[in-house]
């Protein structure tokens, strides 16, 4: 009964999410599912240039923005594990052991002191009831900050491969013989109507 009595008192409102926009009624609003958005991840993928291939893998490796960012997102899922813990008990042990041996010189000395062995051990258990849902709240806090850098990431890695891509290609259209010279060519000869 007391603990239904303090969930009233629980920290802070819902998180809801970002506020919904009203779109204009002929636009889609079906949302892309994170399986869907993954397909733009590796599009060059799709134009066959291993020079291409080579030079973005290169550049992912080497982009310290790039790194920045993956060092941010495993910090953040280190955040979310260590946050989640406070959700359950606590437990902690201790074990010892020393060998011992009275000097002979002690007024409290037996006269045959023989060394002896002491083993020592002890444990501890607690456990921090969330009555109030701050826990749940930082959890919560946490799991969002962890999504916050998994599309700061994102966003990093859309920036370094649109630089790239595009640098790329200027550079090869530029260069007489290059493929993308003769495939912009074979472009610009075909005939419009």
């Amino acid at each position: 009964m007391l603990g239904s009595s303090l969930t009233g008192c629980a920290v802070g409102p819902d998180y809801a999410g970002p506020p919904r926009l009203n779109l204009p009624s002929h636009w889609s609003t079906k949302a892309a599912s994170r399986r869907d958005a993954g397909t733009l991840d590796r599009w060059w993928l799709r134009l066959r240039d291993p020079l291409l291939n080579r030079l973005i893998e290169e550049a992912v490796e080497a982009n310290p923005s790039v790194a920045k960012a993956k060092a941010v997102v495993r910090e953040a899922r280190a955040t979310v594990q260590q946050t989640s813990a406070g959700l359950f008990p606590s437990v902690s042990g201790t074990a010892s052991g020393t060998n011992n041996k009275t000097s002979s010189g002690s007024a409290s000395a037996i006269a045959d002191s023989a060394p002896y062995t002491l083993h020592q051990g002890s444990f501890d258990s607690s456990w921090e009831l969330d009555l109030f849902g701050g826990t749940q709240r930082s959890i919560e806090a946490a799991v969002r900050g962890e999504q916050s850098a998994e599309e700061d990431l994102r966003d990093s890695l859309v920036t370094l491969i649109g630089d790239v891509a595009p640098t790329m290609s200027r550079r090869a259209a530029i260069r007489p013989g290059s493929r993308w010279q003769s495939a912009h060519r074979s472009r610009s000869a075909t005939p419009r109507s």
